[in-house]
């Protein structure tokens, strides 16, 4: 994986898209615990509908269709674009991972 990473390398040694969406997942399982385990428990797309909550930020500014949100509202937490889209991509990684365990 990690020879594919560093394939997509971009200018300026920035962070590919890829290892950017890897580095949220990681910070995902070491700062809140969320590991493939944890994530388990997740069988009714919770983690599918919080990355599509995280999108619907991106493409409407900000806002959040609270529907797609699958927990308490006060637990979204909007950091701007970028950081949305990372973390939409981890959370699509997070469901792939709880399949995969289950």
């Amino acid at each position: 994986m990690l020879l594919i990473i560093r394939k997509f390398k971009t200018f300026n040694n920035m962070k590919s898209g890829l290892e950017q969406i890897a580095d949220e997942r990681l910070k995902q399982i070491n700062k809140w615990g969320h590991s493939g385990f944890h994530d388990v428990s997740h069988n009714h797309k919770e983690l599918i509908k919080a990355a599509q909550a995280y999108l619907s930020a991106c493409i409407f500014d900000g806002f959040v269709v609270q529907s797609c949100w699958p927990w308490e509202k006060e637990s979204f937490r909007d950091e701007g674009y970028v950081e949305n889209l990372k973390k939409a991509g981890a959370l699509i990684a997070a469901e792939l991972d709880r399949l995969n365990i289950s």
